[in-house]
C-alpha cells in the first residue's frame, strides 16, 4: 500500500511555551540569590482547581439519572494528556520546604494556559485565583507580577535569613 500521509513532517522548534519560560525566571532567581533560593517546576498529577464533592444523597441520585454520553468527549486531545506543572519556592537549607505558588496546564497547542494560584498572592495582584492565558505575551505579563508580588518578596526574604543564619552556624 502506498504511503496516505500527505505531508512531510518536520521538528518545530518549541519556544516561549510556560514550562520553559518558568524555567528562565527559576534560573534568573538561583542567580540572584547565589544558588540559596531555588525556585522549581516540576510536573504535577493532583488536581489543579478548586471542586465541589456532592454528598452521598446526591450521589445515589445521580446514579439513578439517566446519563448521555457524547463520543466526542472521546476523541481529541484528552484531559490526561496535558501538560500540568507546580511552581514552588524553596531553599538550600529548607529541602523539606516548599512554598507553592501556582499551577500551570496546558495542551500541545501550547496556549491557553491555565493558571491557578495561590490566593494571597491572586488577592494582592488583583488576579481570580484562576487565570487564563490566551497568548505568550500575556501569561508572561501575568507571570511579571506573580514574581514581583510582595508575598513572594517576603517569602523570598525569608528563606536568604534562614539561610543567613545557616551560614552564621557554620563559622568559626
Amino acid at each position: 500500500m502506498k504511503n496516505l500521509w500527505k505531508v512531510d513532517f518536520k521538528a518545530e522548534e518549541i519556544t516561549g511555551d510556560a514550562y520553559s519560560i518558568i524555567l528562565e525566571q527559576n534560573d534568573y532567581l538561583n542567580k540572584m540569590t547565589d544558588g540559596k533560593i531555588i525556585a522549581k517546576i516540576v510536573e504535577y498529577a493532583g488536581p489543579t482547581h478548586s471542586y465541589t464533592v456532592d454528598n452521598a444523597f446526591v450521589q445515589t441520585a445521580k446514579i439513578l439519572e439517566p446519563k448521555k454520553i457524547n463520543i466526542q468527549d472521546n476523541l481529541g486531545e484528552m484531559e490526561d494528556s496535558k501538560f500540568v506543572y507546580e511552581l514552588f519556592i524553596t531553599s538550600s537549607v529548607t529541602p523539606n520546604y516548599k512554598y507553592r505558588v501556582m499551577f500551570v496546564e496546558y495542551g500541545i497547542a501550547l496556549y491557553p494556559v491555565y493558571v491557578t494560584l495561590d490566593e494571597d498572592i491572586a488577592a494582592e495582584i488583583e488576579e481570580q485565583e484562576e487565570i487564563i492565558c490566551e497568548t505568550q505575551q500575556e501569561f508572561e505579563s501575568k507571570l511579571e507580577k506573580i514574581l514581583n508580588s510582595s508575598k513572594l518578596e517576603k517569602i523570598i526574604s525569608n528563606l536568604l535569613g534562614l539561610a543567613k543564619n545557616e551560614e552564621k552556624r557554620f563559622v568559626f
